[in-house]
């Protein structure tokens, strides 16, 4: 290898180091130091001290909004000073403070980044109206190689800096006021309402809890129930109620319908009624509305009250065994345990503690109900934007919460006397009002052969009536003296024939008896009546 060939592959080394060293260097550092002095890892506000930003301007694709710190209080200057919410207005600020450069992009106009037309400005100012900072937000860039996609960063412009691509995504950048404040207007639990009125022009009516899943509407007739669907929806009105926007506070009552407002009245168990005015709709089809909320604490509890919750002391009991001691039971078990037991309460002192804590009770209930009341008195200022939607239920008349009963029985109904109607020839005949039955099907059996049943005939039981008795009287006979007589012969009809015969009569009726028992049990097993006896 001749010394040329040296030189040369010397040369080739040195360019292909060159551009190794020049391709491994951060974005950035080959730049002129004068030109930006950007760096990867540089936050891009380092310089801003935060507390002095009093205004902040964002101007956009979606329209301009402005939030401004006013008498210590940051408030939405675009939507008529009303207040911010405070933890998105530090949160943006916290973000923006901490953004770093991730990169230094090489190429490309300011459109290519979404720095153009579709960009957002974001303006920061101190409370003289001196611009201490701009943001010009761009396009996100789309993170490579994840199965779902995502943000890796965003373009951004810092006043005349070159375009740097960011570690934030931006996302919490408010596009319009509404997204600075909170919308959460009431949160009122159904199960805490006992009641619910509505009056509108249409008259008023009133749902009542019956227990905590049913409703009922006051006042109904015999006719009428309460729509269950439409009294649940009533009482849960207020239940999660946020808006979309405010009303400007100049604007009358009579433009936004509020003079002869729907005034829909909640009443809870802690005794605070939330009202809800509901004007005329907006332009985009929603409701302007008011809430406030009164409270009237309950009496204080009395010692009357307490005494009804103490059980009278019992009626004393005889003297208590002695021992063998001469202690009484109770004295030794206190010297068994050790212990001197307290004595007894009276009733009066029992009283005493329970009126104290029902007292005690009613003045945390007072409180905290004071404290929701007064939590209100901001929002009570104001006129909300309500969705229609979320309006529907606090605006329902009584034909919306009552219905006609459902006539279950037609036939009952019925007059007593209606003729029915004649049936067209041709037609088949209609079903019996209230006959809702299918009509029953015919099922043809084969024929089944039927014994009849045997006659059985008895014969005739003979029966002899029975002989007369025939009583004869006594025979008066006369004995003479000379001579003995001859014993007289029996005559026929003395007490021996008159035994033959009811002994015969006796035989006689018997065999007639039991012949008509037997013949009535076969007269009975034969499905027949037993013929009587001649």
């Amino acid at each position: 290898m001749n010394s040329k060939t040296i030189v040369k592959l010397l040369i080739a080394l040195l360019v292909l180091g060159g551009i190794a060293w020049y391709t491994q260097q951060e974005p950035g550092k080959d730049a002129d130091p004068s030109a930006n002095g950007i760096r990867n890892g540089d936050e891009v506000l380092a310089d801003l001290e935060l507390n002095d930003i009093t205004r902040i301007e964002i101007a956009g694709p979606d329209g301009t909004n402005t939030v401004a710190n006013k008498d210590g209080n940051w408030v939405v200057d675009s939507l008529h000073d009303f207040p911010a919410d405070f933890d998105k207005v530090r949160d943006n600020i916290i973000e923006w403070s901490e953004t770093k450069v991730g990169d230094v992009p090489r190429g490309g106009d300011d459109a290519e980044y979404g720095l153009s037309d579709t960009a957002t400005t974001v303006t920061m100012k101190d409370q003289a109206g001196k611009t201490l900072a701009t943001l010009l937000v761009g396009e996100a860039r789309e993170r490579k190689g994840a199965q779902f996609g995502g943000n890796d960063g965003r373009y951004i412009k810092v006043d005349d800096s070159p375009v740097l691509l960011v570690d934030s995504n931006f996302d919490a950048l408010p596009s319009q006021s509404e997204d600075w404040i909170t919308k959460d207007l009431l949160n009122i639990q159904s199960a805490d309402i006992t009641a619910v009125t509505i009056q509108g022009t249409n008259g008023t009516v009133t749902v009542d809890t019956k227990d905590s899943s049913a409703y009922v509407v006051n006042g109904l007739a015999e006719d009428e129930e309460t729509t269950t669907a439409n009294a649940g929806r009533a009482h849960r009105a207020l239940q999660n109620l946020r808006f979309n926007s405010v009303a400007n506070p100049s604007t009358d009552d009579t433009s936004l319908g509020l003079d002869k407002a729907t005034v829909f009245t909640a009443k809870t168990k802690a005794g605070i009624d939330y009202l809800v005015r509901v004007g005329n709709e907006s332009s985009d089809g929603d409701r302007y509305a008011r809430i406030d909320a009164t409270y009237t604490a309950p009496p204080a509890p009395t010692r009357a009250a307490a005494e009804l919750l103490v059980p009278p002391d019992p009626e004393p009991e005889e003297a208590t065994e002695k021992t063998d001691e001469g202690n009484t039971n109770s004295d030794a078990d206190a010297e068994s345990t050790g212990e001197e037991q307290a004595p007894e309460k009276t009733r009066e002192e029992k009283v005493t503690e329970k009126l104290a804590e029902l007292t005690k009770t009613h003045e945390k209930a007072v409180s905290d109900a004071n404290e929701k009341v007064e939590a209100l008195a901001d929002k009570k200022a104001w006129t909300y934007v309500l969705d229609s939607l979320d309006v529907e239920p606090l605006r329902f008349n009584r034909s919306e919460l009552v219905s006609k009963k459902e006539e279950k029985d037609e036939e009952a109904n019925a007059p007593a006397n209606a003729t029915p109607q004649p049936v067209p020839p041709g037609l088949p005949l209609a079903p019996p009002p209230g006959n809702t039955l299918a009509p029953k099907r015919t099922v043809t059996t084969p024929p089944i052969k039927v014994e009849p049943p045997k006659t059985v005939v008895s014969e005739p039981v003979k029966v002899t009536p029975p002989k007369k008795s025939v009583t004869t009287p006594p025979v008066k006979v006369e004995i003479p003296k000379s001579e003995p007589p001859s014993p007289p012969p029996v005559p026929e009809g003395t007490d021996n024939a008159k035994d033959a015969a009811t002994e015969t009569t006796d035989t006689a009726d018997k065999t007639a008896a039991d012949g008509a028992d037997k013949a009535t049990d076969d007269g009975e097993a034969a499905g027949q009546k037993p013929q009587e006896a001649p």
